[in-house]
């Protein structure tokens, strides 16, 4: 299970923290709301043990990885910043983050499980 250590690292935290950041900075956003990085960390600990479960069960090369949970994450904050920059708002919201969540569910590993 080596290979899944990053998930319980509390350093990941602060790369979830990192990665919105930039990608929102980078999608015209001023700010965001502090309560999206909760989010992205309760969800990856709500399915944590199932996702794995599932992930050990494949080839070591069918496999997903850290840089897979980056992309995901990557993506919901493009998603959610499109949201905002639709409603003319330079601030990233929770709800702007529900939304994308909801519109990419299980297209973001490993930020999902069952619904």
């Amino acid at each position: 299970m080596a290979t899944f250590d990053w998930m319980t690292d509390p350093s990941f935290r602060e790369e979830i923290e990192m990665v919105v950041k930039r990608v929102a900075r980078e999608n015209g956003m001023e700010r965001y709301q502090n309560i999206i990085i909760e989010k992205l960390v309760g969800h990856l600990d709500n399915y944590q043990e199932v996702l794995l479960e599932q992930e050990l069960k494949k080839s070591v090369f069918l496999q997903r990885s850290k840089q897979d949970a980056i992309r995901s994450i990557e993506t919901l904050i493009k998603s959610a910043s499109s949201i905002a920059k639709a409603n003319n708002r330079t601030l990233l919201e929770s709800s702007d983050f529900d939304s994308a969540y909801d519109a990419k569910f299980c297209m973001v590993w490993p930020f999902c499980g069952k619904k």
